[in-house]
């Protein structure tokens, strides 16, 4: 697949605009829910529940990683007006 003028042009904005590193407040409040929730469901209900609950937040965090589900190709379709990925023929 060649990557064309316009894409290279994209693609150098996003990373202008991108910002250089997460802001470290995000992920402590979200490590810090995490915990808090993982302690709860520990004393209230059991440790498997804890167990799944921290499972459920790393299995979303990889899925969201991985830009998994349709909006991937949604967004591929709008910035590059690549509509392969949608199966049409």
């Amino acid at each position: 697949m060649e990557v064309t003028a316009q894409q290279r042009d994209v693609r150098a904005k996003q990373a202008a605009n991108a910002p250089k590193h997460p802001t470290a407040w995000i992920i402590a409040v979200s490590i810090l829910i995490l915990i808090g929730g993982t302690l709860f469901l520990y004393s209230r209900v059991s440790w498997q529940q804890a167990l799944l609950y921290v499972l459920g937040a790393f299995g979303g965090f990889v899925l969201y990683q991985a830009h998994f589900g349709f909006t991937s190709a949604w967004r591929k379709f709008i910035l590059y007006r690549q509509g392969k990925a949608f199966g049409h023929r």
